[in-house]
């Protein structure tokens, strides 16, 4: 299909891959957490970016196609990937120390029904690839990485896009809006590992988000919002992780996460 080549033929002309350090994990303390609470810690949920990762590659922003909106102006916020967007020596970083992490991209309200999602590794082969239905409205998507896939690899660097699909434009031809981000599977350092067990899922995306594993942290987060929608803790810490990564625009609104 004609999209499907465009998508292919933009993402391949984004930039070329620099070298990225190894990463290793911020070194703060982290303070005693309970072993088990009845309700979500009420509690600050803040970012720390981690140490010695190096800069990622630069990635281009969502090309302009009237066709994926209404009317001629861009939305605020445009399409926008979940990622650390921190003015710092590390630049955009993104950890995980899952298998088969999520991914999540706000999505304004567009005219696009469905989006296609891809992941490469470092030699830019596909890694999964999907389609997915949209609603139209503006909400947070959550891609899963399904179990059936090949977990991905520790201390290998993946790039993900996430495109658009738009309607056809006047001359019948389908067009894209995309993002992109890149991840990186790392192993937990010992002292991660202890404190993650026997806690409460309360408070993970604290334990995650102070030692720079951003994936984590989101996603474990996400999936309070989704049990606990209303939950006033959960909102507050939502937004307080998203805002310590520079991702303010995207905190206030609504949390609505699929």
């Amino acid at each position: 299909m004609n999209w499907q080549i465009s998508l292919i033929s933009t993402v391949l002309g984004l930039q070329l891959w620099g070298t990225i350090g190894q990463p290793t994990l911020a070194r703060s303390p982290i303070a005693n957490v309970p072993q088990t609470v009845a309700e979500p810690t009420k509690q600050t949920v803040r970012f720390r970016p981690p140490e010695g990762i190096g800069r990622p590659p630069t990635f281009g922003g969502g090309t302009r196609s009237p066709a994926c909106y209404e009317g001629e102006e861009l939305p605020d916020p445009v399409l926008t990937p979940i990622i650390p967007v921190i003015e710092s020596p590390q630049g955009d970083v993104g950890l995980t120390v899952s298998a088969r992490p999520e991914f999540f991209v706000y999505v304004p309200p567009t005219l696009a029904e469905e989006v296609e999602f891809v992941l490469r590794d470092d030699e830019w082969n596909d890694v999964y690839r999907q389609q997915l239905p949209l609603s139209g409205d503006g909400r947070m998507v959550r891609v899963k990485f399904p179990e059936t896939e090949k977990q991905l690899e520790v201390d290998r660097v993946y790039t993900w896009y996430f495109a658009l699909i738009c309607p056809p434009d006047e001359r019948g031809l389908r067009q894209e809006v995309h993002v992109a981000g890149w991840i990186q599977r790392i192993s937990p350092q010992a002292n991660l590992e202890a404190r993650l067990r026997g806690i409460s899922e309360g408070d993970r995306p604290r334990i995650y988000a102070e030692n720079g594993i951003w994936y984590d942290a989101v996603s474990s987060l996400a999936a309070q919002l989704r049990t606990n929608p209303s939950s006033a803790s959960v909102l507050q810490q939502w937004q307080d992780l998203l805002e310590s990564a520079g991702l303010a625009n995207i905190a206030r609104l609504p949390a609505k996460v699929e």
